[in-house]
């Protein structure tokens, strides 16, 4: 290791009939250097001066086990490319962060000379090549390349007088523990042992206080790397195997001792997690970021959204779930004229799944409006976990990706800042209710809402409940923060009943709602609401805001006729989206065309009041790059800007046979693309047709959001633009 250019070390090292100590008197002799003679007074051995140019003994090791073209021709090629990938990674941080590089090799001299013929592991060598000779039976065979350490990939080959490669001719890699010792000892001044020949690596003191960290990866599980691992953890060693880096021909042996036999001798990390350890994949270089991509999509990194799919570039991806997971950027682009953008699928609750299938649909196929572009899945690692939710997940290593479900970490968010305020019933009322007040007769006075009371905290909101005489009903009472279809909604005949549904603990809120009054019903007197659908977008300036109404929204149809004195939820409770256009539906087409214009211009003025009443906000952040880590918020020196938002929800409204329409509520994660319509056992004609709806508005609000051209698009498909507005800017 001292002199470099006599290249001795490799060949001095793998003298297996030579003692520790001689082994390094040889080399410092054969390179010149003076060598201080063993006191006789000394029992233990000569303390050999530190390198003056070694710096590695507080640094980690790594031990690469039999990446032989003999062992690795044993594993199918998925698992030998998750190892290769997986070591391409590995090898680029011990390289860079200048850790000593150990790769043990079987390797038998010439005619198995030195194996038994009865040796239970390789007694077979022996017995055939006696009878074959070399050229048929050469396995691991001294002076065969395929008992040679791989040279290609060039990434993870040894570096020659650099790295270490020590071969051994027995399964217990005794040579491997000397030479790793002999190599902390000689950069270190550790005693190290004066003894002849050791029979195993236990002879001779264990190295007093050695805690140094090592990296164990290799091509064979239940052979080399379990003893490897065994034997280090007795020298003192914290042995760290790395998951993904370790492979075997047998999948369920390398299952069983990655389960069950490794964590016994040291510590088990997933590639991502050493990637993270490492400072993160964006300080890795282009190579290694594809590998580890391409790496993760064959292993299947798990996501929330579905535990056991896979990580690949045509579904949504985990938070393992990448078990706990770390960090990439983004991967080689395929051609010059190819932007790659990476999308992250966190399991949050919304369309984020569906919006992530979307995206990578993007380019394939007949296309050509995504020519240019592609788009791939970017793994997630946990996040933090919450006692009564459990965990949630985040981008591998933080990242801040091109688009993903956890705001905090995509360009875009997918969520508005705010959106509680439409979300929420009784904030809902504060900015649908236009004209605050009473009518005189102490009754609140709505622009678009029927009368709507707040019960919070035990009490009517601002003193104001319904009249015990008001027979406005049937009645409407709904837990303010809860949208389940119905399920959150009693219907009572009149206002004394509304008590017997009003509980209170603090913690419950509920708003009062009469109905409608002469409802505008289908020519066969069925009660409708409209499922109005908006695409609301906040620039990057955090003051622009555009709006857009979906002129293909649906109509909700109750299965029954209509009568007031009805309270069944079937009757009074339209909450099942008709599979028809509405102006194409039979016995209430007419209504559609007047209809929409009046609730596009309701969603107008009530988002527009929203947005002057500061309850929609632009969403800060400091400024980082795609591939970056967050950065806290706590430093005032970064400069602060506004990110780009949107969001895809319903507003419900319900026309009376006056001309009139009347807001309901919002629902900002309305039930569309619901992912079990994607079992064929749930669909049906009426469902499909439900899902093609859904995955083209989706894909339409993404085109004005992401459009794939770069470019505003001139045609919005159904969205129908319906306003810009600003807010004031002071947020």
């Amino acid at each position: 290791q001292q002199c470099p250019p006599c290249n001795l070390h490799e060949n001095i090292i793998h003298q297996r009939n030579t003692s520790t100590l001689y082994v390094a008197q040889t080399i410092l002799e054969e390179c010149k250097m003076n060598l201080p003679s063993i006191s006789p007074t000394d029992p233990v051995g000569e303390r050999i001066p530190p390198s003056s140019s070694s710096s590695n003994n507080n640094k980690p090791i790594l031990v690469i086990c039999d990446l032989q073209s003999d062992l690795l021709g044993s594993l199918d090629a998925s698992s030998k490319q998750d190892l290769l990938d997986a070591l391409c990674i590995v090898v680029e941080a011990a390289r860079k962060h200048q850790w000593n590089i150990f790769y043990s090799a079987l390797q038998f001299s010439s005619g198995y000379q030195q194996v038994p013929a009865s040796h239970k592991l390789y007694g077979a060598f022996c017995k055939l090549h006696k009878k074959l000779g070399d050229k048929a039976v050469h396995w691991f065979l001294e002076g065969w390349e395929g008992s040679q350490v791989l040279k290609e990939p060039a990434m993870i080959a040894p570096r020659p007088q650099v790295d270490t490669v020590v071969t051994r001719e027995q399964h217990l890699p005794h040579e491997l523990i000397q030479s790793i010792l002999l190599s902390l000892s000689s950069s270190s001044g550790t005693i190290i042992p004066n003894a002849a020949e050791p029979k195993s690596s236990t002879d001779g003191p264990i190295i007093q206080n050695n805690t140094q960290k090592l990296y164990l990866t290799g091509a064979k599980a239940s052979g080399s790397v379990q003893i490897t691992a065994q034997m280090l953890m007795d020298q003192g060693f914290e042995v760290c195997c790395i998951d993904e880096a370790i492979q075997d021909d047998n999948s369920q042996k390398k299952q069983a001792v990655l389960q069950h036999i490794l964590p016994i001798y040291g510590s088990l990390v997933s590639l991502p997690e050493f990637v993270e350890q490492m400072g993160g994949l964006e300080t890795f270089s282009k190579e290694s970021q594809q590998a580890f991509l391409e790496h993760s999509k064959r292993q299947r990194v798990t996501t929330p959204a579905t535990a056991t799919a896979a990580l690949t570039t045509t579904s949504a991806a985990s938070p393992t779930k990448a078990s706990e997971n770390s960090k990439p950027v983004a991967p080689t682009k395929s051609s010059s004229s190819t932007k790659t953008f990476l999308a992250c699928d966190c399991g949050r609750r919304g369309h984020g799944a569906k919006y992530m299938e979307l995206l990578m649909k993007r380019g394939h196929g007949n296309n050509n409006s995504h020519a240019g572009t592609r788009w791939q899945t970017y793994p997630t690692q946990i996040w933090y976990e919450d006692m009564v939710h459990g965990e949630y997940y985040c981008p591998l290593g933080k990242q801040v990706v091109d688009f993903c479900d956890e705001p905090e970490f995509s360009t875009i968010s997918m969520y508005l800042l705010g959106r509680e305020w439409l979300d929420e019933k009784d904030k809902f009322l504060d900015i649908a209710n236009v004209n605050n007040g009473d009518d005189g007769a102490g009754q609140q006075q709505c622009c678009y809402m029927p009368k709507t009371y707040c019960f919070e905290k035990g009490k009517w909101r601002h003193g104001l409940a319904p009249d015990n005489d008001d027979e406005d009903g049937p009645w409407f009472v709904k837990e303010a923060n809860k949208n389940l279809g119905g399920a959150a909604i009693n219907i009572v005949t009149n206002t004394s009943e509304i008590a017997a549904h009003l509980l209170f603990p603090n913690d419950r809120r509920y708003v009062v709602q009469a109905h409608i009054k002469d409802p505008l019903l289908t020519d066969d007197g069925r009660k409708t609401h409209i499922k109005f659908y908006v695409l609301l977008v906040c620039a990057d300036d955090g003051i622009t805001w555009t709006l857009y109404t979906y002129k293909a929204s649906l109509l909700s149809i109750s299965p029954n006729q209509w009568s007031a004195n009805d309270l069944s939820h079937d009757t009074q409770v339209t909450i099942h989206r008709h599979p028809e256009p509405p102006e194409e539906t039979q016995g209430w087409k007419q209504h559609w065309n007047e209809v929409y214009q009046k609730c596009k211009e309701g969603t107008a003025q009530i988002i527009q009041r929203a947005i002057a009443m500061g309850k929609l906000k632009g969403r800060k952040r400091v400024k980082s790059k795609i591939g970056k880590p967050t950065e806290s918020d706590d430093d005032d020196s970064k400069s602060t800007v506004f990110q780009k938002q949107f969001e895809v929800f319903s507003v419900d409204w319900m026309p009376d046979s006056h001309g009139n329409v009347w807001v309901l509520e919002c629902n900002l994660s309305p039930a569309i693309a619901q992912p079990e319509f994607e079992d064929p056992s749930h669909r049906d004609a009426r469902r499909d047709y439900l899902m093609r709806h859904d995955e083209a508005m989706l894909r339409e609000a993404l085109e004005i959001v992401l459009p794939s051209s770069g470019q505003q698009p001139s045609d919005y498909g159904h969205w129908d633009f319906a306003g810009t507005f600003h807010s004031s800017g002071e947020q």
